[in-house]
């Protein structure tokens, strides 16, 4: 079905086939399906309602609210302002640009990013990856959820690792059955239990951990007024900057006090002690099975690559939506002036490096590096480097695809020219793809390009 205009208020949609919904400025709908008898529709009490027997791709009002229930498919919906209800889908679900979003069970994995609320109701079976969320509320991971930039979090269950960063309010975890990272987090985080490790850096507010199986790893500053609580089966391991102020009453079978900076012994008792930091401060209550060790803080190399990871992700972000946006008649014209224009600019900055600075810096980076644990580092190069490339030939492929299944027939007249531009799209792609060029170095040729 080619270009069938429906005007619409709401819109529920059910089938078969994978499913593609774009919001677009015109309040109405547009349906493209493989042929007439793969649509179906009908309306009833002010809703149009869609039944659908093979792949489809739907264009709608961004202000119209959807439902789609019973997808036996993949969905994809982008730049919806309306809330968006998925009652249930057997395959994977990708949000981009959306509103408010309510989910139902999801048999595979679900990837939103920018939504301006979250809620799931029930079992997201598969992997989760939220970005740019609002608020997000989940009863139910059954594998691994990773969430980057959120108002807040609250999750009943994950049944793999939880991963969390840049949270501007409260985290609320009762139960997560692998490792837990979280890092940048503005609110309160309370959690249940945690079946694996915990990692928790740069926390601003209350740490209340019930349960830890794992080893737990805390990297914070310490706040007056606060509320800290960790227990956990194994280690715990607790850095803090140099100067902090803090009480600590420790529980656990042995413990490790600080090497550097001025602490006290208050008390100490068989498996007790209370262990004061610096003058005033909070009460920090640790209690571990094993050990527990204090200590300042080192050098961060852990959150230099996950950071670096993050810059990937977001280079690849930017690629693709350039690409997308490109004026390809223009790239082969120009790519040979914007590559010497950033190869200028580099030259000048080499040169601008004062020799000495540097070589004074190197022998200081060196001395920090004798305590690092390179093995650790190595296999945090290697992870960041594997999501990295992995997540930019997922988006190349889904580009090419978009790129196939949007570009239109050309006319006799036409083919040379469009003939022409494909060439110019898949020679930057094979580019991208077989390493001659960098997600960085896209990037900047293609804002040299876009200037």
């Amino acid at each position: 079905m080619d270009g069938k205009r429906i005007e619409l208020a709401s819109v529920e949609i059910e089938g078969k086939g994978d499913l593609t919904i774009a919001g677009c400025d015109e309040p109405a709908l547009f349906v493209d399906a493989p042929s007439p008898e793969a649509v179906q529709h009908e309306e009833r009490e002010g809703k149009q309602i869609l039944r659908l027997a093979d792949d489809a791709r739907i264009r709608i009002g961004r202000t119209t609210p959807v439902t789609v229930r019973n997808l036996d498919g993949d969905l994809f919906v982008r730049g919806l302002q309306a809330p968006l209800t998925v009652e249930h889908v057997d395959g994977d679900i990708t949000l981009s640009d959306v509103g408010q979003v309510r989910l139902g069970s999801v048999d595979g994995d679900v990837s939103i990013a920018s939504a301006v609320q979250l809620t799931s109701t029930a079992y997201l079976r598969g992997d989760v990856d939220l970005r740019r969320v609002g608020p997000a509320e989940l009863e139910e991971v059954g594998e691994d959820l990773t969430v980057q930039e959120a108002a807040s979090l609250r999750v009943t269950h994950v049944g793999g690792d939880l991963t969390a960063a840049g949270i501007a309010g409260p985290i609320s975890l009762r139960q997560v059955h692998g490792e837990v990272a979280l890092r940048d987090v503005e609110g309160a985080v309370e959690i249940g239990l945690v079946g694996g490790d915990l990692v928790a850096r740069d926390l601003r507010s209350d740490l209340v951990v019930v349960r830890v199986d794992g080893d737990a790893t805390l990297d914070l500053a310490f706040r007056e007024g606060l509320q800290y609580r960790v227990s956990a089966e194994g280690d715990i391991v607790v850095r803090y900057p140099e100067g902090t102020s803090a009480r600590f009453f420790l529980q656990a079978h042995s413990w490790v006090l600080p090497r550097t900076g001025s602490f006290q012994v208050e008390a100490q008792e068989e498996g007790r002690a209370v262990v004061r930091v610096g003058q005033g401060g909070p009460d920090v209550h640790l209690a571990s099975d094993s050990e527990i060790v204090l200590g300042t803080t080192t050098p961060d190399w852990e959150h230099t690559f996950e950071a670096f990871a993050r810059q990937m992700e977001r280079w690849a972000e930017e690629l693709r939506r350039k690409l997308e946006r490109a004026d390809w008649q223009r790239v082969g014209r120009e790519v040979e002036e914007a590559t010497a224009r950033i190869a200028q600019v580099v030259e000048s900055r080499l040169q601008e490096i004062d020799l000495e600075q540097f070589g004074e810096g190197v022998q200081e980076a060196a001395e920090r590096a004798k305590s690092v644990d390179w093995e650790k580092i190595g296999k945090k190069v290697e992870r960041a480097a594997r999501q990295s490339a992995e997540w930019v030939q997922a988006s190349l492929r889904r580009l090419q695809e978009r790129l196939q299944q949007q570009s239109p027939q050309p006319t006799p007249a036409s083919r040379p020219e469009s003939a022409a531009r494909d060439e110019e799209r898949m020679a930057v792609l094979r580019m991208l793809e077989e390493g001659r060029l960098t997600a960085e170095e896209a990037a900047a040729l293609l804002d040299a390009l876009e200037r």
